[in-house]
């Protein structure tokens, strides 16, 4: 259900049930909304067929439509996704693989095309996550929960080469939320903002 939260008094008004998911075993991996454009996306990802797919989502009534099935339809299993600045969309990808763990990919919103980023150092199942930018510094941000459940800690993600560094580990915070208050800066050409 998509909630709109009025952040002076905390009132919650239901917006609607989402629509538009192509399976009922679809659970939502990520909210995104493009910092620039402000069009809203959703990643979704399934148990079942091992697939994540990149909604277009509308705020206005929770219903989504299907924009790309992510690694044309093959196994990825978003564990958490950002969209930055320049409007290029990051996922935590967790199929783990023998010995591989988690790797940080750019996913193409158009056709859920992948480019791998690189590792990020940790093996999760469901737990990076949520991921969100800091835009005044272009750092990716996020949590990490080790596949045994142990509470990794707050980081950053190298947008070169996707290793995860911690920057916390207390307190330990909850996972599956949490956000950066960041906005897009115009850089000028002497370095000013």
């Amino acid at each position: 259900t998509l909630v709109r939260v009025d952040t002076g008094n905390g009132t919650r008004t239901v917006i609607g049930t989402v629509d538009g998911l192509l399976s009922s075993n679809e659970f939502i991996r990520g909210l995104m909304i493009d910092p620039r454009s402000g069009a809203s996306y959703l990643m979704t990802r399934s148990f079942n067929d091992t697939q994540s797919r990149l909604y277009l989502f509308d705020l206005s009534n929770a219903q989504a439509d299907l924009q790309a099935g992510v690694n044309n339809g093959e196994t990825f299993r978003a564990s958490a996704s950002a969209i930055d600045c320049r409007g290029r969309l990051y996922s935590v990808e967790t199929s783990n693989p023998v010995g591989v763990g988690g790797r940080l990919y750019r996913v193409n919103r158009i056709d859920g095309s992948i480019t791998l980023v690189g590792n990020t150092g940790y093996v999760s199942t469901l737990a990076h996550g949520p991921i969100d930018f800091d835009n005044a510094s272009e750092r990716l941000l996020g949590w990490v929960q080790a596949q045994s459940g142990a509470y990794i800690g707050y980081g950053s993600y190298s947008l070169s080469t996707g290793f995860f560094s911690v920057i916390s580990t207390t307190p330990q915070l909850t996972l599956n939320a949490g956000a950066v208050n960041s906005r897009c800066w115009e850089r000028f050409a002497d370095g000013f903002e």
